[in-house]
């Protein structure tokens, strides 16, 4: 079981396991919002155009250990690509993003997808797909959403950082499937055979 403990307030190697989250979607999708609702921010909906790259982070504790995921906050833009290479090869999870008030956002996950895919090739890679500002108006319905996650094989969650629905979710959903992740290729590692030649 994952529980939410404290935000970006811990001081540095104050956990156990540190994971880096890379959240990527089109500009003006409410990505910053929701991290700033996921870190404790007093008004995340009070925000600014990401410029490159900005990190925040959570603690949440799971089985016993405390995991802090550094979350990644990525420009939609693309002229601010060209940065953040680095941060895609290291990321450990991705959350792929669109706003469910703008469907060109959800036609557009296809593009970001391929980006990851281009830029990660990590088999243990956690992926997740996000729907943000759950409490507005939808022009994505929710079975397309589902139909949409089951086609990448992730699962789909549903946030509102004006609301906070789905914020905790989120994270220690998060938390448990990057240990889990990390457990199985442990697992994996300690099973491989090594031959000694004759």
């Amino acid at each position: 079981m994952a529980m939410r403990l404290s935000v970006s307030d811990e001081p540095e190697g104050s956990w156990e396991k540190e994971y880096t989250i890379l959240t990527v979607g089109n500009a003006g999708i409410g990505k910053t919002a929701v991290l700033l609702a996921m870190t404790g921010a007093e008004e995340p909906l009070r925000t600014e155009a990401t410029i490159g790259l900005d990190r925040k982070t959570r603690i949440e504790e799971c089985h016993g250990e405390r995991i802090a995921l550094q979350l990644w906050d990525t420009a939609g833009q693309e002229r601010f690509h060209t940065n953040i290479g680095s941060v895609y090869q290291k990321a450990d999870a991705v959350l792929f993003m669109f706003d469910i008030h703008n469907r060109s956002s959800f036609e557009r996950l296809s593009d970001w997808v391929d980006e990851v895919e281009r830029n990660n090739l990590k088999k243990s890679l956690v992926r997740f797909l996000v729907s943000t500002k759950n409490d507005l108006e939808p022009q994505v319905t929710e079975s397309e959403a589902k139909a949409r996650a089951a086609e990448l094989g992730i699962p789909y969650l549903k946030t509102s950082a004006r609301t906070g629905a789905g914020i905790d979710e989120c994270c220690s959903q998060l938390a448990q499937r990057l240990h889990g992740a990390v457990a199985r290729l442990l697992d994996e590692a300690s099973s491989v055979t090594i031959t000694e030649p004759d």
